[in-house]
């Protein structure tokens, strides 16, 4: 069953550059699926267009069989860290309740159960010991958490996130996969990633984005694909997990 839908999209930021052309994509319920590309390729404007934030200049896109608009409440997003302001004097707590302000309150007052539920999406990921920390006490990986805590307690059916493993270390990184190996579990998880090591030891199917798209399986890829999406010679590297 498909989830999201892109039909002969192209989009432009301007009307002389074009930032992705005659995009045909559909993503499936279930899939752990990633987006690679150099950058400027287009990447983060797939997860904008997805969200509904800006509007293909031709083409169409569904998610869930609706306009993205509709469907925003069914999605779960987490942007990239760097754009993330972590000097804001707020608690971890209050970090995870912003993500229930799409439910149109008038004030950001929350009641003890949507407390409650907070610290559970919180314990879920192995993180509610943080709940009345500063976010500005955080390491990376534990904002990531944080963050990805925000985007799941809305409940969505599909978790978009932006570059979740930059500025931050390689068991950080880990650790942060596997979370998401179990969110998986029962939501559609869709990862942009400069890393390529990480993308093809946790992900099945991958999107290759320079302007236009091609998918492959994971196990498709070899450096001769990934050198005409870069425009230059790459190293794959492997990752391989340490045991202690």
């Amino acid at each position: 069953m498909s989830v999201i839908k892109f039909n002969d999209v192209s989009f432009s930021y301007n009307q002389f550059v074009p930032t992705l052309e005659n995009v045909d994509v559909t993503i499936n319920a279930g899939e752990f699926l990633g987006i690679v590309g150099p950058n400027g390729a287009g990447k983060s404007t797939i997860l904008k267009l997805i969200l509904g934030l800006i509007e293909p200049n031709s083409g169409s896109i569904e998610v869930f069989g609706n306009k993205p608009q509709k469907s925003r409440s069914l999605l779960g997003y987490v942007p990239q860290f760097a754009n993330f302001n972590q000097n804001f004097p707020i608690s971890v707590l209050d970090v995870v309740l912003m993500g229930m302000l799409d439910n149109f309150k008038k004030f950001p007052c929350y009641s003890k159960g949507e407390k409650a539920r907070a610290l559970a999406v919180l314990d879920r990921l192995g993180s509610a010991s943080l709940a009345c920390r500063s976010i500005n006490e955080l390491s990376g990986g534990q904002l990531q958490r944080v963050l990805v805590a925000r985007a799941l307690i809305g409940r969505p059916k599909v978790l978009l996130l932006d570059e979740p493993t930059a500025n931050v270390d390689v068991q950080a990184e880990e650790n942060i996969y596997s979370v998401l190996k179990k969110l998986n579990e029962y939501m559609t998880i869709v990862v942009v990633s400069h890393d390529i090591g990480f993308i093809t030891n946790n992900i099945k199917r991958v999107i290759c984005v320079n302007r236009r798209v091609v998918c492959h399986k994971t196990e498709h890829l070899s450096v001769e694909i990934m050198e005409e999406l870069y425009k230059g010679p790459i190293n794959l590297i492997k990752h391989d997990r340490v045991e202690k």
